[in-house]
């Protein structure tokens, strides 16, 4: 029994539209015995695979004649023909202008082969001529449309391998220039793009912005409802107008993610929800966050909320995101797996507040037991009853993996009291005023604190505006993986004249949270720097040694420590770690410690040049006529001419600004400065470190284009590697040293977690 092969499956596909039965009979019979007979022998089965390249409606848009040739058009001759023919279709309307313009009714017709421009057929002139430069141009149209359809690409690539890349692609908006720009290219790869309906639903899934609706929107928000055909539908408007609401009721059954924020009104989005919606399994109502909003808008937005259905009639919701006050016992439910609560202060929401507020959110949550994430921002409300433990019972949330909240300190510990969840989930909190929650929980109590291994430290003043205060990190991890992030803005009791107040209070707040255990062993710290940008005037050393001390006296059990970049000078940090354990004893600080890293925070450009040098040095012998720009450029000039002069002898002097970066003077500098209390940690008991990690910048020529300096810096910086003369100098204290290359403004921390 002989088995058709796929191209033989094609060919009884297709060719019974193309072909007369006896013909098919023999082609479809030769290519089964295995006759090589070439299809194209036969003129409808070429027509026929022409035609597979230019669909059938772009062909009948082609004139009479037009058509008549196109059926004798070899397949590779296509484009060809259409530019042929629409240059003479080109030459015929210039002559049709020109007859109208010099009163001519009779063109010859030895001037083009085209029919039906006869003088004859003119005599109405303008108003022929006119109508026949418009056919003409619909004409040339048509064949601009077969032109594209006929193309390598569209004739290469089949339609559905195109249907499944426009299927990948997710438009910015409705507009035909910037977001529909596909449906211009051409009239072939438009047609393909009306038959993916994977392409309007991405359309649809955009945000859009729907303060005002115009009718020509309404209506390509109707064009996409109707090309999407049964996909699901994914929707996210800015404010729902009434019109589009109506519409989207026809598509509910599809819609399976919908979010709204809520702007000029509700009783669009009031409609949506009343109607059956089956399948969305993710609801989003974004209410108004900040009072301001409704204060100064209150003529223009709304100052409603939507009306939320049963639980009952959203079968398929696993995640929302609402008002806190409107998050009740109707719409919570055990399938709910994602639950994100956000504060709203609009009027409809402030007199709906009951009493008890709090105790409703409680039991809201405590009937989602399939609960996976949650998060509450600025939403939890006050409750005087939980906060003296006076609130009968807790929600238990059995499978929850992440919890994220927002809030005053106050707000975070009642909600952590009266949450019971596994010690696997991560928490991610964001407080007001310290690391320290007040009662009625104790952070202490946490598995991710008492059960921490790795502790990271953030103190980087991440403020982008100045009217927000910077926010503080402390990150804690539990067998590799985070299972804390705290967050705290500056604290607000810092009220003393000491701008750096804030680092012993953190440190005090850190020292009460981990001094009482003993299984962290690896520390990341970054940012505890005493000097900001902008200040010269350094800050006591002593007061800075002893916030060192205080902090690593936290940690006694540490065998990896990690200095970032911005942070104080790594000598003071290791003279901390050579520091008795407590007054009168003999051992020092993490005696365990093994492993050490930190950045050599030494200016690595040269010539190194410093207006600090010019006011220390130069200031009394310079002139005090002139500009002080030109001034200083002078003096930068000569100093760096003088240092030239300098390197030219090959020898590093006393003077550290002569140094090379990272040469052999500043490294036995930088050995000899930390060496002391290496050896200091030795003979107080402590094991060598096994393994020190030093961050150095990349050197650059700094204020000189001159070749010169650059070679210099390549001729005569040791040859020797930078470990190697590190680990010689610091022999015995020290079993490896490793060098790590920075960028010149890089802020990096070589942690060993």
């Amino acid at each position: 029994m002989l088995f058709p092969t796929i191209s033989q499956l094609l060919i009884q596909a297709v060719i019974p539209s193309a072909l007369s039965e006896s013909q098919r009979t023999t082609i479809i019979s030769e290519s089964v015995c295995g006759y090589t007979r070439s299809p194209l022998e036969y003129p409808q089965l070429r027509l026929f695979l022409k035609m597979v390249f230019v669909s059938s409606h772009l062909a009948a848009e082609l004139a009479e004649e037009d058509l008549a040739d196109f059926r004798n058009v070899e397949a590779a001759c296509v484009q060809e023909w259409c530019l042929s023919r629409a240059a003479q279709y080109r030459c015929r309307i210039l002559a049709l202008h020109a007859m109208r313009n010099t009163s001519v009714h009779n063109i010859s017709d030895a001037e083009d082969d085209l029919p039906g421009t006869s003088g004859t057929e003119l005599a109405d002139f303008p108003g022929a001529a006119g109508t026949k430069i418009q056919e003409h141009k619909g004409r040339i149209r048509a064949l601009r449309s077969v032109y594209n359809s006929a193309a390598l690409i569209n004739r290469t690539l089949p339609v559905e391998l195109l249907m499944e890349i426009f299927s990948h692609i997710h438009p910015v908006d409705f507009s035909r220039r910037r977001g529909m720009f596909m449906l211009r290219i051409c009239r072939f790869w438009t047609d393909v793009l009306y038959r993916t309906p994977q392409f309007w639903s991405n359309v649809l899934a955009k945000h859009h912005v729907l303060t005002s609706l115009s009718d020509r929107k309404l209506e390509r928000f109707r064009v996409a409802l109707k090309y999407s055909g049964t996909r699901p539908l994914s929707l996210s408007f800015r404010a729902l107008p009434i019109p589009l609401a109506e519409l989207l009721c026809l598509h509910a059954d599809r819609i399976t993610a919908l979010h709204v924020d809520i702007n000029i009104g509700v009783e669009g989005l009031d409609m949506l929800l009343e109607a059956k919606v089956p399948v969305l399994e993710r609801l989003s109502i974004t209410p108004w966050t900040s009072p301001w909003v409704i204060y100064w808008r209150s003529g223009r937005h709304s100052s409603e909320y939507a009306r939320l259905p049963n639980i009952t009639a959203l079968p398929a919701l696993r995640s929302i995101r609402v008002a806190s006050g409107h998050f009740t016992d109707s719409i919570a439910s055990s399938t709910l797996c994602h639950v994100d609560l956000i504060g709203c202060w609009c009027p409809a929401c402030k007199a709906s507040r009951p009493d008890d507020q709090f105790g409703h959110l409680l039991r809201a949550l405590a009937q989602c037991t399939s609960l996976e994430a949650l998060r509450l921002k600025r939403c939890i409300p006050s409750s005087p009853m939980a906060r003296e433990r006076r609130l009968p019972g807790s929600a238990i949330l059995p499978r929850l993996r992440h919890l994220d909240v927002h809030d005053f300190g106050s707000g975070v510990s009642t909600l952590l009291a009266h949450l019971i969840f596994p010690t696997s989930t991560s928490l991610e909190l964001k407080v007001g005023d310290g690391f320290i929650l007040p009662e009625p929980f104790d952070i202490r109590t946490l598995h991710a604190v008492a059960s921490a291994d790795h502790v990271s430290f953030d103190f980087r003043q991440y403020s982008w505006s100045h009217s927000r205060p910077p926010c503080y990190i402390m990150d804690a991890y539990v067998q590799g993986r985070r299972l804390l992030k705290m967050s705290s803005a500056d604290y607000s009791r810092s009220n003393t004249a000491d701008k750096f107040a804030f680092y012993s209070l953190y440190i005090e707040d850190i020292a009460n949270i981990f001094g009482s255990t003993s299984r962290v062993t690896s520390l990341d710290v970054r940012g505890i720097k005493h000097r900001r940008p902008g200040e010269d005037t350094p800050y006591p050393t002593e007061n800075v040694l002893n916030r060192w001390t205080a902090l690593l006296r936290s940690f006694p059990c540490l065998t990896q420590l990690a200095i970032g970049s911005e942070s104080d000078d790594f000598a003071l940090i290791l003279e901390a770690l050579s520091q008795p354990q407590s007054e009168g004893a003999t051992a020092c600080l993490c005696p365990s410690l093994r492993a050490l890293s930190g950045v050599w925070n030494f200016v690595s450009s040269w010539p190194w040049v410093d207006k600090n040098g010019l006011e220390k040095t130069h200031g009394e012998n310079m002139s005090q006529a002139g500009d002080e720009e030109a001034r200083d450029w002078r003096w930068r000039s000569n100093r760096i001419l003088a240092m030239r002069e300098i390197a030219g002898s090959h020898v590093e002097t006393e003077d550290p600004v002569t140094w090379l970066p990272y040469g052999i003077a500043e490294t036995r500098a930088f050995a000899a400065k930390i060496a002391p209390f290496l050896s200091r940690r030795a003979a107080s008991g402590a094991g060598a470190l096994k393994e020190l990690r030093i961050g150095v910048r990349e050197v650059r020529v700094y204020h000189s284009e001159d070749v010169r300096d650059q070679e210099y810096l390549q001729r005569h910086l040791p040859a020797e590697p930078l470990e190697s003369r590190l680990a010689t100098l610091l022999d015995g204290l020290v079993e490896h040293v490793a060098v790590t290359k920075i960028g010149p403004f890089a802020d990096r921390i070589l942690s060993f977690a």
